[in-house]
């Protein structure tokens, strides 16, 4: 089964990348023939690697983005709140996961390291607040993890009834990518 897996992977890989397979056709391939080698622990570790050069070339993604209702267990272990709307000064949580950011190194860790800003907007769109460096997001692993997530907590105070949008823009202190993503809300 792992082996019929890794060659599925692989030909979807394969089709994923354009016409002249490169360096990421070029692992997917080696993925291919150590799986029909009967190889499928190095079939698999080809795979990655060929995985990792996909992520190299993405932007700064976001997977998920979501209101939830508590602290998530984990990567994907998560409860999304049933709705956005909120009472004045409550507390919101926001559930993001994140693809192709980068990795520094710390010795034998590899550590992700994510910039956190904010900027809110009424139901006009006018900017009525924000913050640059409003957290700083950061994990260290002795692989170059590619399940990473973030738990960002909102208090905003002082609003009236309406409309707003939260946006959240990450800068990866790694690559220098960087990403927003918008979440609309309601103060009731």
């Amino acid at each position: 089964m792992l082996k019929q897996a890794a060659a599925v992977a692989g030909l979807l890989l394969c089709c994923a990348v354009s016409a002249s397979a490169g360096e990421v056709g070029d692992a997917a391939n080696q993925a291919e023939t150590l799986a029909s080698d009967g190889k499928p622990v190095d079939a698999v570790v080809a795979m990655d690697e060929a995985v990792g050069r996909l992520w190299d070339r993405l932007p700064l993604t976001f997977l998920v983005t979501d209101f939830v209702t508590g602290r998530p267990g984990g990567y994907g272990n998560y409860d999304v709140r049933p709705d956005s709307r909120f009472k004045a000064g409550e507390q919101m949580l926001v559930y993001a996961e994140l693809a192709g950011y980068g990795y520094g190194r710390d010795g034998d860790l590899f550590v992700i390291n994510i910039a956190v800003d904010v900027k809110l907007r009424n139901g006009d769109g006018k900017v009525v607040g924000g913050q640059a460096n409003f957290a700083t997001l950061s994990y260290r692993s002795h692989v170059p993890n590619r399940e990473f997530f973030a738990t960002i907590p909102y208090k905003f105070t002082g609003l009236t009834a309406g409309t707003y949008t939260v946006v959240t823009t990450l800068r990866d202190n790694n690559s220098k990518k960087s990403g927003t993503f918008e979440l609309p809300f309601t103060i009731e």
